[in-house]
């Protein structure tokens, strides 16, 4: 019997080799498809990391280029403010002007007029009705005056 239990046992033990060894065989496969995975992985990782550097660079890059667009475009606009400030302060001397002689018109004319009304009072030959003409004719030649000034005082922002 003995001789059955040592076959017995050689049995068990080849037949447990034959299953340790499978699962030995199992086990690498398993471990060689992991590392295959595994290489794959960082290779795809590897990729990725590169296509993230290109990303990182252009990004450097756009950011440059709209730092200078946003400088190019802040001296544009400051270009265009001073040609639009020389073009109010130009267009202000020449209305300054023209009020200036409307108001020396005006200032003639009322001096004309006071020159004739004293000429008249002095010869006192102005019959009543010119004297009341002549003395509305003077109080609207005044407010005239005054509303030429009002007006001026409004352009220039004074009032």
């Amino acid at each position: 019997m003995d001789t059955f239990m040592d076959k017995l046992a050689e049995k068990l033990n080849a037949e447990e080799i034959i299953q340790a060894n499978r699962s030995a065989d199992i086990d690498q496969k398993i471990q060689k498809k992991q590392q295959e995975e595994l290489a794959v992985l960082q290779v795809e990782f590897d990729k990725i990391q590169n296509e993230f550097e290109a990303i990182r660079e252009n990004i450097g890059k756009l950011q440059k280029i709209v730092e200078t667009q946003h400088a190019g475009t802040n001296d544009h606009v400051h270009k265009e403010n001073v040609k639009v400030y020389r073009n109010v302060q130009a267009v202000v001397v020449d209305e300054a002007a023209k009020q200036a002689e409307g108001i020396r018109l005006l200032s003639e004319t009322v001096e004309s007029m006071k020159a004739e009304s004293a000429a008249a009072v002095a010869v006192k030959k102005t019959p009543g009705i010119l004297k009341g003409i002549l003395g509305i004719s003077i109080v609207t030649m005044l407010m005239t005056a005054g509303l030429v000034a009002y007006q001026v005082l409004l352009y220039f922002g004074i009032v």
